[in-house]
């Protein structure tokens, strides 16, 4: 059911209640405020939100229970991902397919997508996962989720994909996932709720701008900033924010041999004053 992802005007009428609790300080994420790495996209993210708002919109009460509904996103996000995939050039790499539940291991995928993209409950009752990091959703006193503020304004913005007829019609290879507005919010929302976030992208820019356009180059530096970590964290960490602010515009890569080399997109000139 494609519906389900695309945008409606009843979208107008989705709910909110107060911001999430504080999230856990005491590892390494929480300590610098930046995301998992293996957070690695935000469309992912944007599709979990939009099965939210359709049950909203449907009054389903029941989906929005917890674990209803961490079963219900990544069920119906992989049955999509899984339909885009088979649409388009299985030579070709989509997107748009990076982070949806489409692994050969089924549960192992669809767990992945449920605790990293979507949401988890921790052992003392705080919430884990993108959703609520980012403040876009809350759980209720009766148990179901709920959109914060920021959350119903980011999921009422158009996507290229969603909302122009893409679904219908896929090409394997569209790369804009993200418009420019919805693009320039998440920037904004990043700054205002998760600093740490956006300090990290504010210094990956600065980095490439510097000079350090490498993967090795950008790692060599992000271990002399956090001398703690170990190299698996350092990698982890790298390849998510890169991977974010590819999809957000801010930079692109090209090969060189062998070599992958990252350059600033023009969007990064409104974060940061290019060298």
């Amino acid at each position: 059911n494609l519906e389900m992802f695309q945008s409606s005007e009843s979208y107008a009428r989705l709910h909110h209640i107060k911001d999430p609790k504080q999230l856990s300080a005491s590892d390494v994420v929480g300590a610098t405020g930046q995301l998992w790495g293996q957070i690695n996209r935000f469309f992912p993210i944007k599709i979990a939100l939009r099965l939210l708002a359709f049950c909203l919109c449907n009054e389903d009460e029941q989906k929005r229970e917890v674990d209803n509904f961490r079963v219900f996103a990544a069920e119906q996000a992989r049955a999509l991902g899984l339909y885009l995939r088979g649409r388009g050039n299985s030579e070709e790499k989509i997107s748009c397919l990076v982070g949806l539940p489409v692994g050969e291991d089924a549960e192992k995928s669809m767990n992945r997508y449920k605790n990293q993209f979507v949401l988890s409950r921790r052992i003392d009752g705080g919430l884990n996962g993108a959703l609520p990091r980012l403040n876009f959703v809350n759980v209720d006193d009766s148990g179901k989720i709920c959109f914060t503020k920021s959350g119903a304004a980011f999921v009422r913005q158009e996507n290229p994909l969603l909302d122009s007829g893409y679904l219908s019609n896929p090409t394997p290879s569209k790369e804009a996932v993200f418009s420019v507005a919805e693009a320039s919010f998440l920037l904004e929302h990043i700054r205002d709720y998760l600093p740490g976030e956006f300090e990290s992208i504010t210094w990956l820019l600065q980095t490439i701008s510097d000079g350090s356009d490498t993967r090795k180059g950008m790692e060599k530096k992000l271990k002399e900033k956090y001398k703690d970590w170990s190299m698996t964290v350092v990698t982890t960490q790298h390849m998510g924010l890169v991977s974010r602010s590819c999809e957000l515009g801010l930079i692109t890569k090209s090969k060189n041999g062998k070599e992958v080399k990252y350059e600033l997109a023009p969007l990064a000139n409104k974060i940061i004053k290019v060298k």
